[in-house]
């Protein structure tokens, strides 16, 4: 029995079409994707597209389209084996995330993919990608989907979605795992790493409420206490990720500890997570990171920046403060964190 793939178009650059003889960029047109990936009818899968009301540039994302995403696909989730999202590579990391947390449960792949040329150029990147992409999310193993979580697919690999990030910017190997190994590499064969891939114990849930009253703060030498105190002081700011130095260091002085200590008292909380893409925060390497864990801070351990920015949205949105943020935001809801 054939697959039923349903594929979603967000926006980006693969799902334009560059004609060949006028070098013009027109929408893919869903309902014929024979006629751009003829390769499809090998897969022997069935497929349905749909478009977002609004597809948009990668750069213009904005919660409002995790919610539609999610509504789209609990729309349909009894109706498709799995689904492949076509999305601007951007930001694609966050909504692999915003997914991941939003739909709980899952025993189906949801499989985002995109491309760095558009679809019709001699050289484009997007083929593979799109053609692999349906055949990770087609793909069965006693009788039921292989994958059954969020994930990217792109280049050589597959990847968790809340583990990903997009490293560079002109290689078709655009995004990285830093700290999960790969779900899958993809060469002449896909081969899963079948031991890494997520199976979810929650019942299948459909959030589609994100809380946006999240701020960033990077920090760097020479910064002013005065400027995180006004930072901090930011009208609706629930949450405040702080990117620290290596293992989660900042500076010990007693006025720099201060201004979020008062944040925290406030009712904000930090969240505390390394510059380095690789490696986890610990308060307890050094006495500057276990100062700043008991004024309260919370030590996010090897969390992505995307995955904190979209859980700390989802954590509010679902009415979670205070000690029981701290809690929900350390558990493992979708593979996101490793284990202490």
């Amino acid at each position: 029995m054939n697959a039923n793939i349903l594929i979603l178009y967000a926006g980006g650059t693969i799902g334009m079409w560059e004609d060949p003889a006028t070098g013009t960029l027109i929408p893919l047109d869903l309902k014929d994707l024979n006629k751009y990936l003829p390769e499809i009818q090998g897969l022997n899968v069935s497929y349905e597209g749909i478009s977002l009301k609004t597809p948009i540039d990668s750069a213009e994302l904005t919660p409002s389209v995790w919610t539609e995403l999610v509504e789209i696909i609990e729309a349909n989730y009894s109706l498709f084996d799995g689904f492949v999202i076509l999305h601007g590579t951007d930001t694609m990391a966050y909504t692999a995330s915003a997914l991941s947390f939003m739909i709980q449960g899952l025993n189906k792949p949801i499989i985002l993919t995109g491309s760095q040329l558009p679809l019709g150029r001699l050289r484009t990147d997007g083929r593979e990608n799109f053609i692999t992409a349906i055949e990770i999310a087609s793909t069965r193993k006693n009788n039921e989907p292989l994958v059954q979580e969020v994930a990217i697919c792109f280049g050589e690999r597959l990847m968790r979605g809340n583990r990903s990030w997009k490293a560079n910017t002109e290689i078709f190997d655009a995004f990285d795992s830093p700290n999960y190994g790969n779900l899958a590499t993809i060469g002449t064969h896909i081969i899963f790493n079948e031991q890494l891939l997520f199976r979810s114990k929650k019942t299948l849930k459909f959030s589609k409420e994100m809380t946006e009253g999240v701020g960033v703060l990077k920090l760097y030498p020479g910064i002013l206490p005065s400027s995180i105190a006004y930072a901090l002081a930011r009208p609706n700011m629930k949450v405040c990720i702080i990117e620290s130095f290596g293992a989660g260091n900042v500076p010990r002085n007693e006025e720099f500890l201060n201004v979020f200590k008062e944040a925290i008292d406030r009712g904000v909380s930090i969240i505390n997570i390394s510059q380095c893409r690789r490696g986890s925060v610990d308060e307890r390497l050094y006495k500057t990171g276990k100062a700043f864990a008991e004024i309260g801070a919370i030590f996010g351990h090897d969390l992505t920046f995307e995955a904190a920015i979209t859980k700390s949205m989802f954590l509010l949105a679902q009415g979670f403060s205070g000690e029981n943020f701290r809690l929900a935001l350390l558990e493992n809801i979708a593979g996101e964190l490793s284990e202490n």
